[in-house]
């Protein structure tokens, strides 16, 4: 009986699919495994396991129709002449279709990031096959959005350059400027405020959860990104009664209005509100003659 049934074409293409099934499954978690345990690859999992699907399911595919379809070679002639009309007729969607593709493939970005590309930035709200959908928000301030939705094709990410950050996630340096009267006394206001931003930002990076990333990856963002905050002081041509001074810092993008308002209200009180921090009456001409000089 048993013989019978696989006489029956039905019947014997179901078992050699249901065969490829498992076949693809174990590979695949064969695969997964080995990269995950043996080679440890620093690649997230999440990341490996939608290319192995996506093999898998290719994969899965051609073989199915070796199976179930008769005469397979003979069908890439018939796709060859519809795959010509295809390109001619839908070239936007074909593109938009393979700009899917690098997103997922290669994670360019995920829902919750933020991104600029081709003069559009925003949150990204949704990733579909066709286009990826925005909520407009000010670089300055990702965290916060104006609430309109931007509708992007997939396709503009093939060739056009990307920048983006996860708001929750990474580290990007920020800056703070103020003015600052010629009689406070320059070195001592640079000196008070390095201090005090340096110890606002030592608290704020030991509140900050520890990050899963791969060892080298710590290495890269230790050694580029989690450096010490920079105070620089200039001079402010539009008004030459003050200096500016720039307060450079590193901070995830949701926390930085409160930080930037932190570093702002000890600046005022520690440094700009101390009486003794301010030039006497002739460091004050000697100064002011400087830039009588200078101007």
């Amino acid at each position: 009986m048993i013989t019978a049934l696989f006489e029956n074409e039905l019947y014997k293409n179901l078992y050699q699919t249901l065969t490829l099934v498992a076949t693809i499954t174990i590979l695949s978690l064969l695969i997964y495994f080995t990269l995950v345990y043996a080679i440890k690859i620093s690649t997230s999992r999440q990341k490996l396991k939608k290319r192995v699907v996506y093999l898998s399911g290719i994969a899965f595919i051609i073989f199915s129709a070796k199976i179930w379809v008769q005469g397979f070679t003979h069908i890439f002639y018939g796709l060859s002449l519809v795959s010509a009309g295809l390109v001619v007729s839908n070239k936007e969607s074909i593109m938009n279709l393979v700009g899917w593709g690098i997103i997922s493939w290669r994670g360019l970005f995920s829902e919750g990031d933020y991104i600029e590309v081709a003069g559009q930035a925003g949150i990204v709200c949704e990733v579909g096959i066709l286009y990826f959908k925005l909520l407009d928000a000010n670089g300055q301030y990702p965290n916060r959005s104006t609430g309109k939705i931007i509708k992007v094709p997939n396709g503009l990410v093939i060739n056009n350059i990307i920048k983006r950050f996860s708001i929750e996630q990474h580290i990007i340096e920020q800056q703070v400027q103020c003015l600052i009267p010629l009689e406070k006394s320059i070195d001592e206001t640079k000196s008070r405020a390095q201090t005090t931003v340096e110890t606002i930002i030592q608290n704020y990076m030991q509140t900050l959860p520890k990050t899963s990333k791969s060892k080298k990856d710590m290495q890269l963002i230790n050694h580029y990104v989690y450096q010490k905050p920079v105070v620089s002081i200039g001079f402010y041509m539009d008004k030459p009664e003050y200096y500016k001074m720039t307060i450079h810092f590193h901070v995830r993008p949701k926390d930085k209005s409160y930080i930037e308002s932190l570093i702002t209200t000890k600046i005022v009180q520690d440094v700009l509100s101390d009486p003794q921090n301010t030039l006497s009456s002739s460091e004050k001409n000697t100064k002011q003659k400087q830039l009588e000089e200078m101007s």
